[in-house]
């Protein structure tokens, strides 16, 4: 029997089944929908993801899965149970949305069949998030973070001159990724609204890696040659760098001519203006050496904040490099209320600002378990004595210390 969907209003949150383990791009897009107001149902083995244990084995208090699963409720499914099924099929005839990463896509492809789950759920939009997208010869393949900068090419962009490559920092691929699949997943709600079926998702990391060559594809096309590790200078522009200052570091970025002039005007040195070494973009790339130099002898002496209120005055495009313990005590920080405090701990706010306002964080039932009786009971109306049927043959399990009684 075909699940019916429900009235499309492309407002109303939305039901959310995340099956994705570990930090990836489907975790961090069930969050990235949970920061938007949708109900987000992590499901979880009886063991719980394995982010839980890393964190208690180095014993953390607050945690990358509390940050990343703060807001979302925690149920915990036996998926390997021969009763799965059963206990699924309510929550996805019920859900709009599923987010899954490859392991959690094939449980559900070996629980219904692939044409049974598409038949029996047409009414669902499901992300699939996965290293390198589906239905060619690589789809079972793995890879992390590192593993898709490494083949994307990324890396070789990385490192100085002559060092080896390095990674980029901040697990961006699997951001870009999680990103287009929120984008995606609220594209085809639209459609829905508006009358249509749900859509499978296909979402490869290896893709979102490949859109964020965004310099180094144009030079590889302009030159037939691949871009190697320049540090933090550009291929294309000068002065480009991370120049030292008195008491830390400092980046600045002259893109373009206008930009160039300013810096000149800032640095008190109208001479390198009509120096004919820097009289053109590609002659300031060409000298860069010598350029970057002449930048260092000014800010060297000076402060960061000397440095950067002088470049901000004539609008040239610059920051100090601060270290994590700066960044989060500053105020910009703060005013965006990018980390949120309660009784419970430390979560992560939110990105989404609407109307002036950060879209409010709200608490799930995040400990391990203890969505499972909410969801099953009072969402989905399972009878009591069924849930608890369930629970005694280990399909379904709570939170530990709580214990639910079919006499209630």
């Amino acid at each position: 029997m075909k699940a019916t969907p429900a009235p499309q209003d492309p407002r109303r949150p939305r039901a959310v089944v995340e099956l994705a383990a570990g930090f990836g791009p489907g975790m961090l897009a069930a969050k990235l929908l949970a920061d938007l107001g949708h109900a987000v149902y992590k499901i979880e083995s009886p063991a719980g993801d394995p982010l839980r244990a890393q964190a208690a084995a180095r014993g953390e208090t607050t945690t990358l899965f509390d940050l990343m699963c703060g807001s979302k409720s925690s149920v915990r499914i036996d998926l390997a149970a021969a009763q799965a099924h059963a206990a699924l099929a309510p929550l996805l005839a019920h859900a709009d949305v599923v987010v899954a990463d490859l392991a959690g896509w094939t449980t559900l492809q070996r629980l219904f069949g692939a044409a049974g789950f598409k038949a029996r759920f047409a009414h669902l939009t499901c992300a699939v998030c996965t290293p390198f997208g589906l239905g060619h010869a690589w789809s079972g393949w793995k890879a992390g973070e590192e593993g898709l900068q490494a083949l994307t090419g990324i890396m070789s962009t990385t490192g100085h001159p002559g060092q080896p490559p390095t990674r980029v920092s901040g697990a961006i691929v699997t951001h870009a990724a999680a990103m287009y699949a929120v984008t995606s997943v609220l594209a085809d709600l639209r459609g829905k609204a508006a009358g249509g079926q749900g859509a499978t998702l296909d979402l490869a990391m290896f893709d979102a890696a490949i859109s964020l060559l965004t310099a180094a594809l144009p030079a590889y096309f302009l030159s037939g040659t691949s871009p190697r590790g320049l540090g933090n200078r550009h291929s294309m522009a000068a002065p480009w760098n991370t120049f030292r200052c008195s008491d830390g570091w400092v980046v600045i970025c002259a893109g373009n001519e206008p930009t160039w002039q300013r810096l000149v005007a800032v640095l008190g040195r109208p001479d390198l203006a009509t120096n004919p070494d820097y009289a053109t973009q590609e002659a300031r790339v060409r000298n860069v050496d010598r350029l970057d130099a002449e930048v260092d002898v000014w800010t060297r002496v000076r402060s960061t904040a000397e440095v950067e209120a002088a470049l901000d005055a004539q609008g040239v495009p610059s920051g100090p490099i601060l270290p994590l313990d700066e960044v989060l005590r500053h105020p910009q920080f703060a005013a965006r209320g990018l980390i949120r405090r309660d009784a419970l701990g430390a979560i992560a706010g939110g990105v989404f600002h609407r109307n002036g306002a950060p879209l409010p964080v709200r608490r799930g039932h995040a400990a391990l378990g203890a969505g499972t009786a909410p969801l099953f009971l009072d969402v989905l109306g399972i009878r009591p004595e069924v849930y608890d049927d369930w629970r005694m043959h280990g399909l379904l399990a709570e939170q530990d210390e709580v214990r639910h009684a079919a006499a209630a």
